[in-house]
């Protein structure tokens, strides 16, 4: 998908209010104003992904809450929700998803966190749908997502910038990726979700998983398999991301 960015996106929506001024149209003139605002804050977002789905936007509006910036989407199993940590230290993270059904009656929640969610960095959590008596995924009409968040602790040491993505390609069963802990840091826990879209940048599945490259110079190959949807059937979306949700550990960075 083609986009405008930068100086030459900002030329080409300022152009738009200068020609409706011109025309004396006091209407057009705040709807292109309108556009100018929409065009620069889409290419301000932090969502727009530099690898994988080609600069698309995920398609859900940016909310803020306790020093973070998120974005949500409904898929075939739960919610998908991408978060940036906007503050400058590190955050220990505890986010609920709340389903209500039409009464507006909750019908469950389901609970994600992040230990170390780093600054400027983004993490995936997914909230899995609620099911029936029957063991079967029940219908929801609405979610809501609230957050918990405190600074992390001193003890933790963190270091997502160490795990490196050397190699990744599609096969029959998923994405496969290889990951190098390129640091002298013994890492504790380290993570990684690949979230996959359909062909408009929507979010339709994902699958997260822990990176055992702890050690030092240590590498690992994983699988990021193919998302189920409420059919049982693979979702193989048609583009991907993945994510380095954390690295850290207790202690010295030694």
């Amino acid at each position: 998908m083609f986009q405008l960015k930068g100086k030459v996106g900002t030329r080409v929506a300022g152009l738009f209010l200068a020609l409706a001024m011109l025309a004396g149209n006091f209407e057009a003139a705040q709807a292109s104003q309108r556009l100018a605002e929409d065009f620069e804050a889409v290419q301000a977002s932090p969502y727009l992904e530099e690898e994988g789905i080609e600069q698309r936007a995920l398609g859900a509006s940016v909310k803020k809450a306790k020093g973070l910036e998120y974005q949500s989407q409904k898929a075939d199993t739960g919610v998908i929700c991408i978060i940036k940590n906007t503050k400058s230290y590190a955050l220990n993270l505890t986010a609920t998803c709340s389903y209500y059904n039409k009464s507006k009656k909750k019908i469950g929640e389901k609970t994600a966190g992040n230990y170390s969610l780093e600054p400027g960095k983004r993490c995936v959590m997914f909230f899995a749908r609620p099911r029936n008596s029957k063991n079967q995924y029940a219908s929801y009409k609405s979610y809501k997502i609230g957050f918990k968040a405190k600074r992390t602790s001193n003890s933790i040491t963190y270091g997502t910038k160490y795990i490196k993505t050397l190699k990744k390609s599609k096969s029959s069963s998923g994405i496969t990726a290889k990951f190098k802990n390129n640091s002298k840091t013994k890492w504790q826990f380290v993570h990684a979700t690949c979230v996959f879209y359909d062909s408009k940048g929507k979010p339709v599945g994902q699958y997260g998983t822990y990176l055992h490259c702890e050690k030092p110079k240590s590498v690992v190959t994983v699988t990021f398999r193919y998302p189920y949807g409420a059919d049982y059937k693979p979702i193989k979306g048609k583009s991907y991301k993945i994510f380095i949700d954390y690295a850290y550990k207790y202690g010295s960075s030694r």
